[in-house]
């Protein structure tokens, strides 16, 4: 969710690495950390991309998909 809401700051037109789409993207990407308080959101999707595909539990879609 926080993923796609940091990739969508910006219009889609209008996207890309350096602008300021790519700046939230990579902002939360690489300093936003998981709750080791080391290990960043982007080296945690690097070490495992499943974590991409899969769905909330069915009590959470409604709220996290969109």
């Amino acid at each position: 969710h926080c993923i796609l809401a940091a990739w969508s700051c910006d219009s889609e037109e209008h996207w890309s690495k350096d602008g300021i789409g790519g700046i939230c993207y990579n902002s939360f990407l690489d300093e936003t950390v998981m709750v080791d308080r080391a290990t960043s959101i982007r080296e945690y999707i690097d070490q495992y991309p499943e974590v991409m595909n899969t769905e909330p539990p069915d009590n959470l879609k409604e709220r996290y998909s969109g």
